[in-house]
């Protein structure tokens, strides 16, 4: 694998930038191209499934093994990195470890990192990451959506807290009037990915296929027939082929390819805890012990033997409220403040945004 960095990139960045200029370097280019061509890279197979829906997995840039095997000093595209990077003058080790910890921090300690608006660019709400997502799937699942490009021109470096963040101008510079139409191109994204959501992420025959995989999994790793280490170095359908050798897991692939989707039997709907609702304290309690896999695998055995039914036959999917759901956290500028989109913006705009979050809650 060879990559071509850019020749343009011949010394470190200031130690100060001042970013009220928006004093953007070459690093700051090179740094958010490479955390953005690798910020899926510690995917697993049906990475979002096992890790968000099924919680077999930690997530990828949570998982301290799997950010050491395809990101670390010894790995090969840390080689490279480091490699290339020498060779044009700089501390290749110092900006792969800037590149591991933008990938890896959270959102609440985003503004620790040294420059927190790469991280904006790459993994906040309205995004390069969301950008990429919605174009791909609206146009492989052949939906005729769309979303315009030209609000993109309103972002800018500002600071808040004291750090410099990625930051959407709602204002006319010259007027500091609201632009109503950067604001409408952004609330038509958040309806897009939940558009996708509805239409496609949601979607009954993806939610069975989801369940399924996820049974079919955990059953292998049950029987010790694969391990997250062998995750590591196998795509999709490797996996597939390997969960064959477990006799739950071959009966559940089997029935999925041949498109024989199981059908829900019965569902229990996350609520908000309300005094009405006597029985969130037992949902939710019964939700926590459905995440261990160990139990869940259990009971699955233990409904099928109840039920006289063949191991395999039934699953049980116990994906999070939050899945697929990011806060609106995009940082906004809005009459004279700076803060996040969905706490400065008028009350019926941010009603609108409340809409679609409890929307996408309720699917």
């Amino acid at each position: 694998m060879h990559v071509d960095l850019p020749h343009f990139i011949m010394h470190y960045p200031p130690t100060t930038v001042n970013y009220s200029e928006a004093m953007i370097t070459n690093y700051h280019v090179l740094l958010t191209r490479i955390c953005a061509l690798l910020h899926d890279l510690a995917h697993i197979p049906f990475g979002h499934t096992l890790e968000d829906e099924g919680f077999l997995f930690k997530q990828q840039w949570e998982d301290q093994q799997r950010v050491s095997h395809f990101l670390g000093d010894g790995s090969t595209i840390g080689k490279i990195i480091i490699e290339e990077l020498t060779k044009k003058g700089l501390d290749g080790k110092e900006f792969l470890q800037e590149v591991r910890e933008i990938l890896t921090t959270k959102s609440d300690d985003v503004e620790k990192l040294s420059y927190p608006f790469v991280s904006d660019i790459i993994n906040n709400t309205i995004c390069a990451d969301l950008l990429d997502y919605l174009s791909r799937d609206l146009y492989f699942s052949g939906l005729k959506e769309t979303y315009d490009k030209r609000f993109l021109s309103y972002f800018y470096i500002g600071m808040y807290n004291g750090k410099p963040r990625l930051t959407l101008r709602l204002l006319k510079p010259s007027t500091r009037k609201i632009r109503r139409d950067v604001f409408s191109e952004t609330l038509h994204l958040l309806r897009l990915r939940y558009s996708l959501a509805e239409k496609i992420y949601y979607h009954h025959a993806k939610v069975s296929a989801s369940a399924m995989i996820i049974s079919a999994v955990t059953s292998a790793i049950e029987n010790k027939i694969i391990s997250k280490h062998d995750l590591l170095t196998i795509g999709d359908d490797e996996l597939l082929s390997l969960l064959k050798k477990d006799k739950i897991g071959s009966f559940i692939v089997n029935n999925l390819e041949q498109r024989s989707l199981y059908k829900p039997v019965y569902a229990l709907k996350y609520t908000e805890p309300t005094m009405e609702d006597i029985r969130y304290k037992i949902k939710q309690e019964i939700i926590t012990n459905l995440k261990n896999i160990s139990y869940r695998y259990n009971v699955e055995r233990a409904l099928e033997r109840a039920s006289r039914l063949i191991p395999g036959q039934i699953v049980i999917y116990c994906p999070g409220p939050e899945m697929g759901q990011k806060v609106v956290e995009t940082l906004s500028e809005w009459n004279g403040t700076i803060g996040p989109l969905n706490t400065l913006i008028e009350e019926d705009r941010r009603k609108e945004i409340e809409i679609l979050v409890k929307k996408h809650r309720n699917l």
